[in-house]
Formats: structure tokens, sequence, C-alpha cells
């Protein structure tokens, strides 16, 4: 199983972005996820033609499980 962290930010210019974190270590708290979330906002270091981060509106641990429906032949 495959496991994100989504990490949902509102810009300057009014519109919101998502970063996703592959693989998050277990027990994350809400704590740990705001300092992280302040310190990305306050670094900026991105360059996003939609704003600057300002602030974190919601944050989620995504699972997902892949099964093959039809497999590529053997070679």
């Amino acid at each position: 199983m495959k496991e994100t962290l989504q990490m949902t930010f509102s810009t300057t210019g009014g519109k919101n972005r998502i970063m996703s974190v592959a693989n998050p270590r277990a027990g994350l708290t809400p704590s740990i996820v705001n300092t992280a979330a302040d310190m990305i906002i306050n670094a900026n270091p991105f360059d996003v033609n939609i704003g600057a981060l300002v602030e974190l509106l919601r944050t989620r641990r995504v699972s997902v499980v892949s099964q093959s429906i039809i497999s590529p032949p053997a070679a």
C-alpha cells in the first residue's frame, strides 16, 4: 500500500495548492503537521504562479492499494 500526506494551502492569489509527500512517517500529530506547514510557508521555497502559500487549509493521509487486472504478456 502506498501512502501520501497531502497538505492543501491557500495562496495570496486566492487559489489552493496541494503539496504531496510520499511515505509520511507514522504518528504524525496536528502539532507536527502545523509546525512543518509554518516552516514551508515562512521559507516560501516555491515559485508558484498563483501566489505565495499563506495558510494550511487541510491535511490528509491518503492510502492507495493498486491491483493489476490485466498484466502485460511475458516476454
